[in-house]
């Protein structure tokens, strides 16, 4: 259940939400007026997707074709949070067949799950 209830215009509070699915709030939650302004933010570029990669990549044992610029490529339209969900189930699979590396395929299935 979502609430906003007994404030007032100059009470000095500051109300900072975040939501990756507007559809699953309450209509007088998010009605005009209620809140001054709203932000997207925007998916990571290929910059930050290669940032990310290495980033979860680390204490992770990818295949040598499994770089972080190859993924930050592949990776085009994937949030934070789904690369590195990519990236940790691309390892569970590569572990669950018994090997220490995943690999590009891997990481394909892995991402096609999501």
């Amino acid at each position: 259940m979502n609430e906003l209830d007994g404030f007032t215009p100059n009470s000095g509070i500051l109300v900072l939400a975040a939501t990756n699915s507007i559809q699953a709030l309450d209509e007088a939650l998010i009605r005009p007026g209620r809140f001054d302004a709203r932000f997207a933010v925007p998916y990571p570029d290929t910059e930050a997707r290669v940032k990310l990669s290495e980033m979860y990549l680390c204490g992770k044992s990818p295949a040598g074709d499994c770089t972080p610029g190859v993924l930050g490529k592949m990776f085009s339209g994937f949030s934070c949070s789904k690369i590195e969900s990519v990236i940790n189930r691309a390892a569970l699979i590569a572990s669950q067949t018994g090997r220490q590396e995943f690999t590009l395929d891997d990481v394909r299935a892995a991402a096609k799950e999501q």
